[in-house]
């Protein structure tokens, strides 16, 4: 009887994955003496352990809700710089705007063609470009991320061709040191999806080559934005 309530007890645990304590279950005896008679009682002592079950819950922000441009910003820039100099394509496309979001977003007639063939292609094409030019002779060393919060503006829906509203952060910049010079290079466009910053151009927008370009370069610090665009 105590290992089948034992086992019924484990199989409990292990089939609703929950975590708790050690079950306990003992037996103790009594051995009574009467009249040249031994009589043995064995009685029972449980352990009961209350099982908590661990939730998770997910908040989904509104499409409104306007992303952060603090601490969390610096590091979504630094990720990416972190992808640039490593050439991790990988990496660099986790930060780039979701396909599910942008079919949503977009009124045109192909949005999944474009967002493949357009947008990724030539982020994928600039990353490369970025790689090249951060890494011939001494590799760059990140001093800072230059952005003006200001700048973040709401796009509303009808603009631009888009189906739904969305927040837009336009050129913030990489200050780097690289063979013992300080320059600058910027990032052409962010947009947000229900609170959170993605990347949508890394080179600028229109893109007027075929290939990589490097995104308004500058020995110094040079000037974000400009403000505005979609």
């Amino acid at each position: 009887m105590l290992r089948s309530k034992a086992a019924l007890l484990g199989i409990i645990a292990l089939a609703l994955g929950l975590s708790s304590q050690t079950l306990g279950l003992a037996s103790t005896t009594t051995t009574l003496a009467s009249g040249g008679t031994t009589t043995t009682v064995a009685t029972l002592a449980t352990t009961t352990t209350l099982l908590s079950v661990a939730t998770t819950t997910t908040v989904v922000k509104s499409q409104a809700t306007r992303p952060s441009t603090g601490a969390s910003f610096n590091q979504l820039m630094t990720n990416l710089w972190n992808a640039i100099l490593t050439n991790d394509r990988k990496a660099a496309d986790s930060l780039f705007f979701p396909l599910s979001g942008y079919l949503k977003l977009k009124v045109t007639a192909s949005p999944a063609y474009d967002w493949r063939t357009r947008l990724l292609g030539l982020f994928n094409i600039d990353l490369a470009t970025y790689h090249r030019n951060l890494t011939a002779g001494k590799v760059a060393s990140l001093v800072s991320i230059s952005f003006n919060p200001s700048y973040a503006q709401w796009i509303p829906k009808g603009a631009c061709e888009n189906n739904i509203g969305f927040w837009h952060m336009p050129g913030p910049r990489f200050v780097y040191v690289q063979n013992g010079v300080t320059r600058s290079v910027g990032v052409f466009s962010l947009i947000s999806w229900h609170g959170n910053w993605y990347f949508i151009h890394l080179g600028p927008s229109p893109h007027t080559s075929t290939g990589g370009m490097f995104y308004a370069p500058a020995r110094g610090p040079g000037r974000v934005g400009p403000p505005g665009g979609c």
